[in-house]
């Protein structure tokens, strides 16, 4: 007796627990998901006043509102005087001490930014002076098209936990995806996937969607996993050693990222998709016979149109972390600004 009381009162609970979870489903709302606490953003830049004829050094792009930690190199004990200056704005400056190595460190904190600023840090110790280029990139560059966001629904499946955190990070509404029902049963205007280690897993995910994709939802698939294919569009691998290369935009895709952003990184991937797909970025590389041959052009993000709407495959090493990446949060952000000007044409012109 005593058991068959607890057996009602179980399935009453999980009777129970399956309202409640279908009540916020119809109501749009995401169901409560543990996500990892993301850490505090810190962009490391090296200065270094010992080396004699160091050549000029990149710029290293920044997330506005994070920290900026300045490794210094210099003369053995002392002091180091440093400033971080954007334009005639000074933004900090300070000593910092220098240890019987000569290795010091100064910190700033960067301003918030609309928009892509310049910034410079310089380095002052017994007699030698260095700078490094600071790029401070938008920490959430679709702040101004929140409300739109808001009604076209965005749904997001990370099981990291970063494409939310970047999400929260701008103060976006969105649906986290990982529970089976939302997964199933989510109809909003733009998907993001990422995260996943399995091709046949996120392929059988895409699949999913796919109904829903030519009815007009925008799918983007982020560095999918190597074996990954699914709705006329896969994954590629490039021969080895991967390489660094000039890698290229589409006219009007980015507003914030540039060219010179995408270049610092190895890249062992790319994409293939049928031919009516629309190529967003690529580089290309030279064949091997003599004279160098036609130069191959490798796509690295991809739009494929099926029927109302579009999927979307990147694979530019940057968006393996859109959360503390300044460059992969950004290009994020281009790619859902460049859906919703899609969303805007004319409906022959998609």
């Amino acid at each position: 007796m005593a058991g068959g009381s607890k057996r009602n009162l179980m399935a009453v609970m999980r009777m129970v627990g399956g309202i409640c979870l279908l009540g916020q489903i119809a109501g749009g709302q995401s169901r409560p998901a543990s996500l990892p606490v993301q850490a505090e953003i810190v962009s490391i830049v090296s200065v270094d006043l010992v080396a004699a004829k160091a050549g000029p050094q990149s710029a290293k792009a920044c997330l506005g509102g994070s920290r900026l930690l300045a490794a210094i190199t210099a003369a053995p004990g002392g002091a180091a005087a440093w400033e971080l200056r954007c334009g005639k704005v000074v933004l900090g400056r300070g000593q910092a001490r220098l240890d019987g190595l000569g290795r010091g460190q100064a910190s700033a904190t960067l301003p918030d930014v609309l928009a892509r600023a310049e910034a410079a840090m310089s380095i002052v110790s017994a007699g030698r002076q260095a700078s490094r280029q600071i790029d401070i990139l938008p920490a959430a560059m679709l702040r101004d098209v929140r409300a739109t966001l808001a009604g076209m629904k965005l749904g997001v499946m990370d099981p990291r936990g970063l494409i939310q955190a970047a999400m929260k990070a701008q103060d976006l509404a969105f649906t986290d995806l990982r529970p089976q029902l939302e997964n199933d049963y989510f109809r909003g205007g733009i998907v993001i996937l990422a995260g996943f280690d399995d091709a046949n897993m996120l392929a059988d995910v895409c699949n999913r969607m796919a109904g829903r994709v030519r009815q007009g939802m925008a799918l983007v698939v982020l560095y999918p996993p190597a074996g990954w294919q699914a709705m006329g569009v896969r994954r590629t691998e490039l021969p080895p050693p991967a390489a660094t290369a000039e890698v290229h935009l589409a006219k009007n895709l980015c507003s914030t990222v540039r060219e010179s952003d995408l270049r610092q990184v190895e890249l062992s991937c790319a994409l293939a998709a049928d031919p009516n797909a629309e190529t967003l970025v690529w580089f290309e590389t030279r064949g091997r016979a003599k004279g160098g041959g036609p130069a191959a052009k490798h796509p690295l993000a991809v739009a494929r149109s099926l029927d109302e709407g579009v999927v979307l495959a990147l694979t530019m090493p940057q968006l393996t972390d859109c959360y503390s990446d300044p460059v992969g949060r950004c290009m994020l952000s281009e790619i859902v600004m460049w859906i919703l000007k899609r969303s805007q044409r004319p409906k022959e012109q998609r």
